[in-house]
């Protein structure tokens, strides 16, 4: 009897779950609906901060990350608008070169956007305080060309697909703008709907392709349309920069989104990046919805799976890394089992939320089809999976598509002791990914 067949009783060995036998894995399912995922606020957590006070900027105008070799800039706002590229894990300077190679921009810009296309970065700067002058700059400050304006840009970046586009605030409402890279020639504008106030800047996510601009006085990251200009999601970030003023200086997320730097301070003293940790895992089933609770009145803390005889808190389902098919890292790890049993991790194309299933001691909320990606041993409560590059990536366990899709994974784990229900199993939470191509 293979390892899978003891953990699980009647489980099939094989990689998928047939419709008509799935019920012997999962005893307990009813035919699970399709989900759809929706545009949602980003799911964020300060992993450190970087103090760039010895810079003594007078004022951030803006922060940039650049992809390619994963440098991270910040320009200052005020005279002579020096543009400094930093260390990404420590704040402290590495280069710098002056942005007054544009004709007439000697005040400092506001906007900085990094074309990463090229083999030397071509950096383009808009300044609009006192004046309007733009252009195009090589990584090392060399010109290349004069924009007609700033187009009143307040935030700059390239999206996904090598577009140029500002946000610009014209004292009534702000706008998108998409640009000629090399001319800085408006081709499209997008107003943002119902916008009445600045934004400090715009990034688009690597993950998503979704454009994102920082409103100025709340503090809040507002997902854009750039088609319609409709605000999709907003996501407040004042808890993660309340202690240190406001973001003057910008915003940009690092190369696979993982990350999102935050320029902060409104003095040379209180300068500071704040690095944002992103997770991109939905958690759900954690048995405390009022109507599916977890079996035995045995909930554990919100996000986490139903309590186990000895973890009061209930295991927790994570995943670590940007979901990317096609530069898969992406881990799951199931933390809080008992400290030497075996997780069953498992994954599902639908979820049964918000009709949570009853199993064993827990809830079951990944459906569809079931595809069982592996059983690992737990070490001191904790299961992962990949455990080293030897292993299979996930997404190929998994049979993602190269064009990505949204994916559910659950941990089935063994819980011998005489705890709740006569079973002696349970599960983790589930999570939500979805992955990129």
């Amino acid at each position: 009897m293979d390892r899978e067949r003891e953990l699980l009783p009647d489980s099939l060995p094989k990689h998928e779950i047939p419709m008509q036998r799935r019920h012997a894995l999962l005893p307990l399912f009813f035919l699970a609906f399709a989900a759809t995922a929706s545009a949602e606020s980003l799911r964020l957590s300060i992993e450190s901060t970087l103090d760039i006070s010895t810079l003594s900027l007078a004022s951030i105008g803006d922060l940039a990350f650049q992809a390619n070799g994963a440098r991270l800039w910040v320009v200052d706002g005020a005279a002579p608008g020096l543009v400094f590229e930093v260390d990404r894990t420590t704040g402290a300077l590495l280069t710098q070169f002056g942005s007054n190679a544009i004709p007439g921009l000697n005040f400092g810009p506001e906007a900085m956007a990094i074309d990463t296309t090229t083999p030397l970065a071509r950096i383009s700067l808009f300044s609009m305080i006192n004046q309007s002058e733009a252009g195009l700059v090589t990584e090392t400050g060399t010109f290349i060309a004069e924009y007609p304006g700033a187009n009143n840009a307040t935030g700059a970046d390239y999206d996904t697909a090598g577009n140029l586009w500002i946000v610009s605030y014209d004292g009534v409402s702000s706008s998108l703008h998409r640009l000629n890279p090399n001319t800085g020639v408006v081709l499209a504008t997008v107003p943002i709907v119902g916008s009445t106030s600045s934004m400090t800047d715009l990034a688009f996510d690597p993950h998503s392709g979704a454009g994102y601009v920082l409103e100025r006085d709340r503090n809040f990251l507002l997902e854009i349309d750039t088609t319609t200009g409709t605000i999709n999601s907003t996501t407040d970030i004042s808890q993660f920069v309340t202690a240190l003023n406001s973001v003057n200086g910008g915003f940009d997320f690092d190369a696979r989104g993982d990350r999102l730097y935050l320029a902060t301070g409104g003095a040379t003293a209180s300068d500071t990046i704040v690095v944002l940790h992103r997770d991109y895992a939905l958690p759900m089933c954690d048995g405390t919805h009022p109507l599916f609770p977890c079996p035995c009145g045995n909930i554990g803390l919100p996000d986490q799976g139903c309590a186990n005889s000895q973890n009061p808190n209930g295991a927790r389902l994570v995943s670590m890394n940007a979901p990317f098919v096609s530069s898969d890292n992406t881990v799951l790890q199931a933390q809080g089992v008992p400290a030497t049993t075996s997780v069953l991790f498992f994954q599902g194309t639908a979820t049964t939320v918000p009709n949570h299933l009853v199993s064993g001691d827990g809830l079951i909320c990944t459906g569809g089809t079931i595809i069982r990606i592996a059983t690992r041993a737990a070490s001191g409560g904790i299961a992962t999976y990949p455990q080293n590059s030897h292993e299979l990536d996930l997404s190929v366990r998994g049979a993602i598509p190269a064009a990505g899709g949204t994916r559910y994974y659950q941990g089935w784990y063994r819980n011998a002791a005489n705890f709740c229900t006569p079973a002696t199993y349970n599960y983790t939470n589930a999570i939500r990914l979805i992955w990129a191509p």
